[in-house]
């Protein structure tokens, strides 16, 4: 067992004793006489951040049909940090009394660090494809449209100075109105592609942005509220997540909804940080949409899972026919926030 990296562990439930054995002390780099084989021992080897959530964890496992399996970290006696993966088994007496728990705990810090360089790799490449393709927007498409304008402007002028072809002065304007149209529409998706004041200001601060910028463009209100969040700083990779989960939200209201009202939730805990979208709008049937892949990929419902399972997270979507769409994004948080 050793051997394949895995440490078996015996929690005597009832008497609140926990084995110590050689290999958790290589584990967790504590010598025997400095645990005292209690649970409350046991959460003391956590990270004080992981804690409440190895607490539940070991609350569910006992009380519930399911098995413990939690990923959290440890803080050894040097001050290192160690993440490992614990999996445990409850043995119940014939009334459904947990009576003992035995498991394993492994040593999973390089999995962990090679999968969070991953996502990290994954998303950075995913937002420089979209800054490089804001920038080809601006400097060709943008700059075309900004000719045109300026061509169609000094056309008018000079058809204006002849009478006989003032018959096609309408038909100036509406080449300029469709113009300027497509210019700030093309802003828009420039805006998209790069979030200012993501990287410089933090999630709070682009969410606002965002939700005002959208407001006047689609006229339809968003309510924004916020616990936990004020002026604190997640993970680079966490606030580019939410923020592009929120923005394919928008987009989805805009495009399918027909919806009157907007409510932005966002809520910290010491688990996890939960963010919802939810509008008034026709809503669907889950079913139909679950049963039509292609739907899926028209909602973008696809991508907003993937970027949700790059930070570990979970995408929850609930709807029904008359009564608007709700989704929401779920992310374990791993450590605290940054002022």
């Amino acid at each position: 067992m050793q051997a394949s990296g895995l440490t078996l562990w015996d929690w005597d439930v009832v008497n609140d004793r926990i084995a110590w054995t050689p290999a958790l002390r290589a584990l967790t780099g504590l010598e025997a006489q400095r645990f005292d084989g209690s649970r409350a021992g046991l959460l003391k080897l956590a990270h004080p951040d992981d804690r409440p959530r190895l607490s539940a964890a070991l609350d569910r496992a006992l009380t519930g049909p399911q098995e413990l399996g939690i990923e959290y970290r440890i803080v050894r006696p040097d001050g290192a940090v160690r993440w490992v993966a614990e999996h445990g088994h409850v043995l119940r007496d014939a009334h459904g009394r947990a009576l003992r728990m035995i498991g394993t705990l492994a040593d999973v810090t390089r999995r962990r660090h090679t999968e969070d360089a991953l996502r990290e790799v994954r998303v950075s490449a995913a937002e420089d494809e979209r800054r490089r393709i804001g920038h080809e927007l601006h400097d060709t498409f943008g700059q075309h449209l900004s000719l045109m304008l300026l061509q169609l402007s000094t056309l008018r002028r000079q058809v204006e100075q002849q009478p006989a072809a003032h018959p096609h002065l309408a038909q100036i304007d509406r080449l300029y109105r469709t113009a300027h149209e497509l210019d700030e529409a093309l802003d828009q998706v420039e805006l998209q592609l790069r979030p200012p004041a993501l990287g410089e200001l933090g999630l709070e601060a682009a969410l606002i942005h965002t939700a005002n910028a959208w407001t006047a463009d689609s006229g339809i209100p968003i309510a924004l509220h916020d616990a936990g969040l004020q002026d604190l700083r997640l993970p680079p990779l966490m606030e580019t997540t939410v923020y592009r989960v929120v923005q394919e939200a928008l987009a989805n209201v805009r495009r399918h909804a027909r919806a009157q009202r907007v409510v932005l939730n966002i809520e910290r805990d010491d688990e996890e940080l939960r963010v919802s979208i939810a509008d008034d709008g026709r809503g669907f049937e889950q079913a139909v949409a679950a049963a039509a892949p292609a739907r899926s990929r028209h909602l973008g419902l696809v991508g907003m899972r993937e970027r949700a399972a790059l930070v570990a997270g979970a995408l929850e979507i609930q709807s029904e026919p008359g009564h608007g769409v709700t989704v929401t994004l779920r992310i374990p948080l791993d450590g605290p926030p940054v002022h």
